[in-house]
């Protein structure tokens, strides 16, 4: 009797043995194994291997390591509004050269350099609040430092996009952040110089239309005169005809 119940406790430890083993065993296969998404990159942040980079799919890793997914394809980061929210940081001040300030809405659309993920992330930490950012808000400033505030708002809008543009992808390459597109929406002015603006482009349509009437007025008067001309000489045929 006492052999059978020694041989069932013996059993039961082993089972025992064996659940906890199994357990440990789930456990480690659980932190062994990292699933990296389409559009995405799992890069060893901490641990063993810094640095190393898990491409897309099931990926086995060392247990001790920490592994951190960084999205490198195409996204979109907004400046629109007095409003913040997930993908929409609130519109930016920039001073004019005159000293004005003018409220910017734009978006940039960029990705990241597939082969450098690592680097952007050990570098950077979180590449879109430590880098894209801060260089969005920067460089719109730097550029319309050289600009009048009626030259943002009005003829030289273009030449400021295309500054802005042209600095914020040599920056951003820097980074290995590459920049697809930046989009100028919206400017705004203190009231003062959207009314002188107006006033301007009211007094432009007027040089135009006032041109327009003396040149009307030229064509009429020449005319007059043509026709006064085509008339006298055939009043003289007339005359020497009789």
């Amino acid at each position: 009797m006492k052999a059978k119940m020694q041989l069932d406790e013996n059993k039961n430890k082993l089972f025992a043995v064996l659940i906890v083993a199994l357990i440990v065993a789930l456990v480690l296969v659980s932190i062994s194994i990292v699933s990296v998404p389409a559009g995405y990159k799992g890069v060893v942040v901490s641990g063993i291997g810094i640095g190393h980079v898990f491409h897309e799919g099931f990926n086995l890793k060392n247990p001790l390591s920490t592994v951190e997914l960084v999205r490198y394809n195409t996204q979109r980061v907004e400046f629109i509004g007095a409003n913040q929210a997930d993908d929409n940081e609130g519109n930016i001040v920039v001073n004019s050269r005159d000293n004005v300030a003018i409220y910017m809405d734009f978006q940039v659309v960029f990705h990241l350099d597939p082969t450098q993920v690592a680097t952007v992330r050990i570098e950077n930490g979180d590449f879109v609040e430590t880098v894209v950012i801060p260089y969005c808000r920067s460089v719109p400033r730097d550029v319309c430092a050289n600009f009048d505030a009626l030259e943002i708002r009005g003829d030289s809008r273009s030449l400021v996009a295309a500054a802005i543009q042209r600095n914020l992808t040599s920056q951003f390459l820097d980074k290995h952040i590459i920049l697809e597109e930046f989009a100028l929406q919206e400017l705004s002015l203190p009231q003062a110089y959207e009314d002188a603006i107006t006033a301007k482009k009211v007094a432009e349509q007027n040089v135009i239309t006032e041109q327009y009437n003396l040149d009307a007025q030229l064509y009429i008067a020449e005319r007059t005169i043509v026709d006064a001309e085509a008339a006298a000489n055939v009043t003289v045929i007339d005359a020497e005809a009789k």
